[in-house]
C-alpha cells in the first residue's frame, strides 16, 4: 500500500511538471509572437561635411623661415569632397539617450532604460544596439538625442572633451515624435561641435625630408564639456597647455576647441633641427573648416645643401608651393670636366670638376638660365674654337639648330647668337672652349646688345673673377627672361624653321666671399635685350630683385642667417670695395 501511495505521488509530480513545460512552451511562442508586432529602434546617418571657410589671411612670425602659409581659395569643393566629407566605419559608436516626446533629457524622462545605449554602427548602413529594444508598445512617441564618439563616462548629461585625444565631436537632436508607426525618417543629423584645422606640408627644398616633424599647439585651451540637453560648448577656461600632434602623410588634421577673433593660435613646427612659429590671427569658427598649405623654407637636404653646387637656382614662383631646380618645360644638363691636364701645376684639382650647368627650356628654345663657377684656372688667352654644334647631353630635336645663326622673319630685328656663358670664360684649353659653343648655350640678342653692352659687362665681370687675393671663386647665373604676357613674344627662326623666343632681358646674378672677412657679396644686373640698350651700371638690380622677376631662388645655399641681407645689395661700390 504504502508503494502504490509512493508511485501514484511520482505520477502527480511528473504530470505537474509536464504541464509547467507546455506553458513555459506556449508563453515563448506568445512572446514571440509578440516581438513580432514590436518595432525595432535602430538609425541611419551621414557624417556631415565640414563647411570649408572663405579666404582668408594669416600672419607668420619668424623664427627660421616658413614660407608660403596660405589657406586653400579655389579649390573648396574639391577640398571639401576629398578632405572634409569623412564617412563611418564598421565598428564606429554613438551614444543614444530615448526620452519621452516633448520633454527634456532627464533621468525621469528617459524611456525604458536608453540612457547613454551604445549604437554600433554595422556594413548595412544602420545603428544598432548590442541587444535588440524596440519602439513603444503603445504607440507612443519618443525623441532621441545622440552624440560620437560614445564614452561610458557621461555624468549629469554632460560630455567630456580633451582635444588631445584629437577626436571628433558630433551632437544630433533632431529626431522627434518617432513611434512603432511613424518612425521612417530616423535618420540621425549630426552637427560638429569642433573646428577642424588640415596643415599640408611641403618641404623647401622638394628634395628635403619631412621626416620626424613635429607640430605642437601652444598654451591653448584642451578641456570643455558638451551639454547633451542642449547642445551647447563650454570651454575650461583653466585647461591651458601646450600640445602635439601627429602628422601622418605630411598632413596634420586637428580638431580644436572654437576660437575669437581675439584670440591668436600659436603653432610651433620643428624638423630637421629647425624650429619655425606660425600665429593663426583669425577666428576658428566651431563646426568650420581651415585648410593651409604650409612650405617649410630653407630645410636640410642630403649633405647639407639645398643644391650640388652653389650657383645652381632653384625654381619657386610667387604663390606655388612649386620648389624645386626644374622650371616649366626644362631639361637641366650639367657639363663636366673630365680631363684638368691644362690645369697649372700650383692647383690641386679632383680627378674631375664641375664645367657649368643649364636649365634649358624646350619649348621656346632658349635656356633659362646657366649657372657656373669662374675662376682664372679656366681662363687663358686663345683657344677660342667657333665649334657651334649641338648640346651632345640633349636629342638634337629638343634643340634650336644655330650652324647658321638665326633666321629673323620680315618685322623681327636680327639677332646673334649671344652666349650665355662666354667663350672667354673657358678657355684655358679648345676642349673646354668647345663646350661653350653648344647651341643650348645661346639666346637671340641684337649684335648692338651683344656687343659691346653685354660684352662690356662680362669683361667687367672677369676683372672681378681675377681678384683673387680678397675672394674666392665668383659663382655666376646668366639668364633670360621673357615677356611676362606670352601675347608679346616676339620668334626669330632656328635653321629648321622652328620657333626661337627671344628675351626681353638677360641677366646676371653673382656672388663671392670675401677671404679676409668671411662675408658674403652678391649684386646682379638686368639688361634689356634691345638695340642699344643701357650701359651695365644703369642695369644694377638686387639679386631679391632678380628672384621675384624671374621665379628662381638663387644662391640658396648661402646659409640661413646671411640670406635675405646678402641679397638685398645693389650698390656696385660696396660689391667690388
Amino acid at each position: 500500500m504504502k508503494m502504490n501511495i509512493k508511485l501514484t505521488n511520482l505520477y502527480k509530480v511528473k504530470n505537474i511538471i509536464f504541464l509547467a513545460f507546455l506553458v513555459a512552451v506556449f508563453n515563448g511562442c506568445s512572446d514571440e509572437e509578440n516581438k513580432e508586432k514590436l518595432t525595432p529602434i535602430t538609425f541611419t546617418t551621414n557624417k556631415p561635411t565640414v563647411e570649408a571657410v572663405p579666404y582668408v589671411t594669416s600672419n607668420s612670425t619668424k623664427s627660421g623661415i616658413i614660407g608660403n602659409v596660405s589657406v586653400v581659395k579655389n579649390d573648396l569643393q574639391a577640398l571639401s569632397e576629398q578632405k572634409l566629407q569623412s564617412t563611418w566605419e564598421v565598428g564606429d559608436k554613438i551614444g543614444i539617450y530615448g526620452i519621452k516626446a516633448n520633454t527634456e533629457l532627464t533621468t525621469e524622462n528617459i524611456w525604458d532604460n536608453i540612457n547613454n545605449m551604445e549604437f554600433g554602427y554595422t556594413n548595412e548602413d544602420q545603428f544598432i544596439p548590442q541587444q535588440t529594444i524596440y519602439y513603444p508598445e503603445d504607440n507612443s512617441s519618443l525623441d532621441f538625442i545622440a552624440y560620437y564618439p560614445y564614452s561610458e563616462n557621461i555624468t549629469n548629461f554632460s560630455y567630456p572633451i580633451d582635444i588631445k585625444n584629437n577626436n571628433d565631436v558630433l551632437y544630433s537632436n533632431n529626431l522627434k515624435g518617432l513611434n512603432a508607426e511613424n518612425n521612417s525618417g530616423n535618420t540621425l543629423e549630426f552637427k560638429r561641435i569642433l573646428t577642424k584645422l588640415i596643415l599640408n606640408f611641403t618641404a623647401k627644398p622638394s628634395n628635403a625630408s619631412l621626416s620626424g616633424l613635429k607640430v605642437t599647439f601652444k598654451n591653448i585651451k584642451t578641456k570643455a564639456t558638451l551639454s547633451l540637453k542642449t547642445g551647447m560648448l563650454t570651454t575650461d577656461d583653466s585647461s591651458t597647455d601646450d600640445v602635439q600632434l601627429s602628422v601622418t602623410n605630411n598632413v596634420l588634421e586637428a580638431y580644436l576647441l572654437p576660437t575669437t577673433a581675439s584670440q591668436n593660435t600659436t603653432i610651433v613646427f620643428e624638423v630637421s633641427g629647425k624650429t619655425y612659429n606660425w600665429q593663426i590671427t583669425h577666428a576658428m569658427q566651431k563646426g568650420k573648416a581651415y585648410s593651409y598649405n604650409i612650405t617649410l623654407d630653407k630645410l636640410p637636404v642630403a649633405g647639407g645643401l639645398q643644391t650640388k653646387y652653389m650657383e645652381l637656382p632653384l625654381y619657386n614662383p610667387a604663390g606655388k608651393t612649386t620648389n624645386s631646380i626644374d622650371a616649366p618645360n626644362s631639361i637641366i644638363i650639367t657639363h663636366m670636366i673630365g680631363n684638368v691636364n691644362w690645369l697649372n701645376d700650383n692647383y690641386e684639382a679632383p680627378k674631375s670638376m664641375r664645367n657649368y650647368s643649364i636649365a634649358y627650356d624646350t619649348v621656346n628654345l632658349i635656356p633659362y638660365w646657366v649657372a657656373y663657377p669662374m675662376h682664372p684656372v679656366y681662363r687663358k688667352g686663345g683657344n677660342r674654337t667657333n665649334k657651334w654644334d649641338f648640346d651632345p647631353k640633349l636629342s638634337e630635336k629638343r634643340q634650336a639648330k644655330l650652324k647658321y645663326g638665326y633666321n629673323s622673319p620680315e618685322g623681327v630685328p636680327e639677332v646673334s647668337r649671344g652666349h650665355m656663358l662666354a667663350s672667354s670664360d673657358r678657355n684655358a684649353s679648345r676642349s673646354i672652349n668647345k663646350t661653350t659653343f653648344y647651341y643650348t648655350n645661346m639666346a637671340p640678342q641684337p649684335q648692338s646688345m651683344n656687343s659691346p653692352k653685354w660684352s662690356r659687362l662680362e669683361q667687367k665681370i672677369q676683372s672681378w673673377c681675377n681678384n683673387t687675393v680678397k675672394y674666392d671663386t665668383l659663382y655666376v647665373v646668366t639668364g633670360t627672361i621673357l615677356p611676362k604676357n606670352k601675347a608679346n613674344y616676339v620668334y626669330t627662326k632656328e635653321n629648321n624653321g622652328k620657333n626661337v623666343a627671344i628675351p626681353a632681358y638677360c641677366y646676371k646674378a653673382l656672388l663671392h666671399k670675401n677671404k679676409v672677412t668671411g662675408k658674403y657679396q652678391s649684386i646682379a644686373f638686368k639688361m634689356e635685350n634691345i638695340e642699344d640698350p643701357k650701359d651695365y651700371e644703369q642695369c644694377v638690380i638686387s639679386v631679391a630683385e632678380l628672384e621675384q622677376e624671374t621665379g628662381f631662388t638663387f644662391f640658396p645655399n648661402l646659409p640661413d642667417d646671411v640670406e635675405q641681407q646678402v641679397k638685398q645689395n645693389k650698390n656696385l661700390n660696396e660689391w667690388a670695395e
